[in-house]
């Protein structure tokens, strides 16, 4: 199946749901950007915003649910 059959299908499964078309061009926009590789550049930007080095993704999901974020 190709990334135009998937786009395609996807926006008129959302159309008959009554997913505002709005919203279905900004999922179609972000679907291309992702998928030409537009968010594949590393930045710094964490460390500027924190002061501090960013965390692994998978250590912070373990830290939250150690302290509950998901049973409450």
């Amino acid at each position: 199946m190709s990334d135009e059959t998937i786009l395609v299908t996807g926006a008129e499964e959302q159309r008959a749901q009554g997913v505002p078309e709005q919203w279905i061009q900004l999922s179609i926009d972000l679907y291309a950007v992702v998928r030409s590789g537009g968010l594949g550049t590393m930045t710094d930007d964490v460390r500027q915003v924190l002061g501090r080095a960013p965390r692994d993704f998978t250590d912070f999901v373990r830290d939250a649910a150690r302290r509950g974020a998901w049973s409450r």
